[in-house]
């Protein structure tokens, strides 16, 4: 039976940032369009063939970002557009 559960593919990182406010962050996620958003522990956000997860770390100065999805391509594409939006935040948030 467990030859038979699928395994995707799924990328893991961080950027170092202290002080984000997840709720402002959210709304600059939800560019991604995703089917569904949860944010009881971070921000998850559901797509159609795979999800995102980002919050902020417990123990150090950082954002964590956790994607998975049904492909290589498109894990690459949730967690690089995650990252480059995260990014994008931080940037308009230092000015």
């Amino acid at each position: 039976m467990i030859e038979d559960i699928p395994e995707y593919p799924i990328i893991r990182g961080s950027i170092e940032k202290e002080g984000v406010e997840l709720l402002e962050l959210k709304e600059y996620l939800l560019s991604l369009k995703p089917v569904s958003v949860n944010d009881s522990d971070g921000i998850r956000l559901s797509f159609e063939d795979g999800w995102l997860l980002i919050r902020v770390s417990g123990t150090e100065p950082k954002i964590r970002v956790t994607a998975e999805a049904r492909s290589s391509r498109q894990v690459h594409q949730l967690y690089d557009g995650s990252i480059k939006i995260i990014e994008e935040y931080i940037g308009e948030t230092k000015e």
